[in-house]
């Protein structure tokens, strides 16, 4: 008799160093109820990562991972409940762009969102303290993703001139 049960799962952002040298970005999937430590500990010798701009999971040997280190985008304060957003952390969702757009389409995107959540805009009004914290947030968030997005671009060109 099968078993259709599956247990919910939630991404990690992570930075991953390989035994080979290189350096991936992207979601390492863990059981929602584990932590990142429980995850590496498990008894399985493989890990399903998905890359930042890459669709479809792929699954990483235990043995070929020298460093492992969760990726720290600040969290937003709920001013409102969102529903159904599983990739909330993904730096592709942060910036409102899809996965594989051109360059250009993720500078454009983060620019304006820079200038829409920038500390300077809202310097000369009064804010509620949880505006205040929220704006602060966003914007460090739209800045962590935007890095992460610049650093796999500069490593995936480093890698294509190899």
């Amino acid at each position: 008799m099968r078993s259709e049960y599956a247990p919910e799962r939630k991404p990690v952002a992570v930075e991953i160093r390989l035994a080979d040298g290189s350096v991936v970005k992207g979601k390492l999937w863990a059981a929602a109820h584990k932590s990142l430590a429980d995850t590496l500990n498990a008894a399985s010798q493989f890990l399903e990562f998905t890359p930042y701009g890459v669709e479809r999971p792929q699954y990483l040997s235990r043995a070929h991972i020298l460093t492992l280190t969760a990726i720290d985008i600040p969290r937003t304060p709920p001013l409102y409940e969102r529903r159904g957003t599983s990739d909330a952390d993904d730096p592709h969702h942060i910036l409102g762009i899809e996965p594989g757009s051109a360059w250009g389409s993720v500078r454009e995107a983060y620019i304006t969102l820079a200038k829409a959540y920038h500390p300077d805009r809202f310097a000369g009004v009064t804010l509620p303290n949880e505006v205040s914290e929220y704006l602060g947030i966003r914007a460090r968030r739209i800045n962590a993703a935007y890095a992460v997005l610049e650093d796999s671009m500069r490593l995936a060109s480093t890698a294509g001139k190899a």
